[in-house]
């Protein structure tokens, strides 16, 4: 027997809402789409200001405008946060990145994370994951994943720019940030097992 068509219409309005707010609880970021000011951001190094620059051109929100320095080459992470993570779980990490042209030399805009065993971020366990993005004048988004390192409790996620020997300094643009669990199920197959799922027939 065939499901009423309206039946078959509230499901897939109740997946689709469902969906919009899962993607909107997995990204564990404070304010990361700078609507306004880089509040919830603590600044590590270098400089940073809100910027009405935009990834999606909307003139209700803006991004965080971030400049590195220091002699030789050095990489800076200026705007960070500390989340609580789950031990052996896999999280995803991802940034809009704006590098404009004309600056002194070439450089690196990263989105970087590191591991520790304490919820303020201050006893270092091991750097997990660097993905940076170099396109000059167009936004691009840079992302990757990591597995959380045995004794780690916390994820220090950055924003950061890297410039070359040569550069006094480098800046670039971040937008739209997110750090979140690869998936919203207890067990995604990743470890080979079902162990967390159950079986029914019908």
């Amino acid at each position: 027997m065939r499901r009423p068509r309206k039946t078959l219409l509230v499901y897939v309005v109740f997946l689709v809402s469902f969906a919009a707010i899962v993607s909107a609880q997995r990204n564990l970021l404070a304010n990361p789409r700078f609507d306004s000011d880089l509040s919830e951001w603590s600044p590590l190094a270098g400089a940073a200001q809100w910027d009405p620059l935009d990834s999606d051109g909307s003139q209700f929100s803006g991004s965080a405008f971030i400049v590195g320095e220091g002699v030789g080459t050095s990489r800076t992470q200026v705007l960070v946060q500390c989340i609580p993570v789950n031990e052996g779980w896999w999280y995803e990490l991802s940034s809009d990145v704006y590098i404009m042209q004309g600056q002194t030399d070439s450089g690196l805009g990263l989105v970087h994370l590191n591991w520790y065993s304490d919820t303020l971020c201050t006893d270092f366990v091991d750097v997990s994951q660097t993905t940076f993005a170099t396109t000059v004048e167009e936004w691009v988004q840079v992302s990757g994943s990591a597995q959380v390192p045995p004794g780690a409790i916390a994820g220090r996620f950055a924003l950061a720019v890297e410039k070359s020997a040569e550069a006094d300094s480098f800046s670039a643009n971040f937008d739209d940030a997110f750090f979140g669990p690869l998936t919203i199920f207890a067990d995604d197959f990743e470890s080979g097992n079902a162990e967390a799922w159950s079986a029914t027939t019908r």
